[in-house]
């Protein structure tokens, strides 16, 4: 065996024992080596007396030369082992914990979402309290002004009191900052953030009393203006209708006046039995007067507001049951309607002059004859169909408007005027007698012109 060969098979059989041992070992020969070498002897004598590789290491193994070495070998064997275990377990761990990380992360992110939409929200709704509170209080003062005093009061009140939950919600603000610093300001730096949160208590305290204050009087405003409709908070009513038939009226009828809060009211021309049917609740003011020296019929309702019975009365069936059905004459001097939250239907009447006023309800006319009518609209469609006029004047605010008119176009002058709306006509002045006046703010325009009174609107 040649020295190469040699130093190979004892490397690979000390492997077992380390790195450092076999090259002590592998040294301590090599010097034995050089040494006979150098006494004379040859190589493969030199082999021969060191004995077999197998030999030399079972021989030192017997002599505990290497203990050391193999304890070393096998701690790092075990150590090896015992990391190849613990990776296995964590990273089964990993994927098992993988889910419940995602759904603990995905809830915890959800809280926090939701507390932001309740803050977004939060402020959403005291913005919108302060707007729409004071934007209807001023179209409550435009009602007081134009349309009936105690309604435009009753609106003041109501939405002034909005106003003030609106201020209340806004100087609240400081509450929900505290909320906020809780949840999203870490502990480190969550002193100073409260303490700057705490920041002007006097001026929390004067809004919320102020807003307090608004709310107060502006309830006493609410059933002030109440009171002048009949508001009864305290009697509670069962609901009960009454039949509305007055006597057939004798006299001569020449002229019709209704005022009304919220009924439907409907007009036909009769031969005889000039009379007031329909159904009305028990409580409310219905008065009903013919004047016998002007001819006029009058019917004045008035709506009694009470607490217990409105919470539930604004229905189809409560306004079918409240209508009003008017026989008058066919031939009149003049008309004079007028409603706060009613629809006015007139149907085959011949009148001088004819005055609706609707604040938020539907006009509809059909075959009738007026020199002049006049219609002011605040919400609501107006339906004007078969109409023979010679005079026609529209104002609407928001709502359509559509005439079907027996005559010829040339025959008359046309201004109509559209904020926000289509019309299918274009103005003409042709000096005539004849006008039609529309003016809308928000709504569609269609006036139509026919020859024969017999064609449907």
């Amino acid at each position: 065996m040649k020295k190469t060969e040699f130093d190979i098979e004892l490397i690979k059989l000390l492997q077992p024992y380390g790195k450092s041992e076999q090259i002590k070992t592998v040294e301590f020969y090599n010097e034995i080596f050089a040494e006979k070498l150098e006494q004379g002897e040859s190589e493969e004598e030199i082999i021969k007396g060191f004995g077999s590789p197998k030999e030399i290491v079972k021989a030192l193994k017997k002599e505990s030369i290497f203990d050391n070495g193999l304890k070393k070998v096998k701690e790092k064997t075990n150590a090896w082992f015992t990391n190849k275990t613990f990776l296995t377990v964590y990273l089964s761990l990993f994927f098992i914990t993988i889910p419940l990380t995602i759904a603990f992360f995905s809830v915890a992110l959800g809280l926090l979402a939701t507390a932001f939409a309740l803050i977004v929200s939060y402020f959403a709704v005291t913005i919108s309290f302060l707007v729409a509170g004071l934007a209807f209080a001023m179209l409550g003062v435009y009602l007081l002004l134009f349309v009936n005093f105690n309604t435009g009061l009753a609106q003041i009140g109501a939405w002034l009191a909005i106003f003030a939950m609106g201020v209340a919600l806004l100087f609240c603000t400081k509450y929900l900052n505290k909320l906020r610093v809780l949840i999203f300001v870490s502990k480190s730096k969550r002193p100073e953030a409260m303490q700057k949160a705490n920041r002007y208590p006097v001026r929390h305290r004067i809004g919320l009393v102020s807003s307090a204050t608004i709310f107060i009087m502006a309830g006493l405003i609410f059933l002030w203006g109440f009171a002048g409709v009949g508001f009864n908070i305290f009697k509670l009513d069962t609901n009960t209708y009454v039949k509305v038939s007055n006597d057939a009226i004798v006299g001569e009828i020449k002229s019709l006046t209704v005022d009304v809060d919220n009924r439907n009211v409907r007009i036909f021309a009769a031969t005889d039995n000039f009379r007031v049917e329909g159904y009305t609740y028990e409580s409310n003011r219905l008065v009903i007067t013919y004047n016998e020296d002007t001819g006029n019929l009058k019917v004045v309702g008035r709506f009694n507001w009470n607490l217990f019975r409105n919470l539930n009365t604004f229905n189809e069936l409560d306004y079918r049951k409240t209508r009003l059905t008017i026989y008058v004459p066919a031939d009149l001097d003049f008309i004079n309607l007028s409603s706060s939250s009613g629809d006015f239907s007139v149907n085959n009447i011949n009148a001088t002059e004819a005055t609706i006023n609707s604040t938020s309800g539907n006009i509809t006319t059909t075959n009738n004859t007026f020199n002049k009518l006049t219609i002011n609209s605040t919400s609501g469609d107006v339906r004007l169909g078969l109409l023979e006029v010679n005079n026609l004047t529209i104002k609407c605010t928001s709502g359509d408007v559509r005439a079907s008119v027996y005559g010829q176009k040339q025959n008359y002058d046309i201004i109509v005027r559209t904020t926000s709306g289509k019309k299918n006509i274009s103005n003409q002045d042709f000096s005539n007698t004849k006008t039609i006046n529309v003016r809308t703010t928000s709504g569609d325009v269609r006036v139509t012109f026919y020859v024969a009174k017999a064609v449907p609107l």
